[in-house]
């Protein structure tokens, strides 16, 4: 949200930083078969915060 100063004679507005967090998650899937057989099922889940 803006601000607005005024001072003497002048009024200036003056911006005010914004700053946006983001929260993600990463779903990895690894399934391997050999011969028809299930031999590996691997799951991870990474996750974090940017902005």
């Amino acid at each position: 949200m803006p601000q607005t100063v005024t001072t003497a004679s002048t009024t200036t507005t003056a911006a005010t930083d914004y700053l946006e967090t983001r929260r993600h998650e990463l779903r990895k899937m690894r399934m391997l078969m050999v011969d028809g057989n299930l031999t590996t099922n691997l799951r991870s889940t990474e996750g974090g915060v940017n902005g």
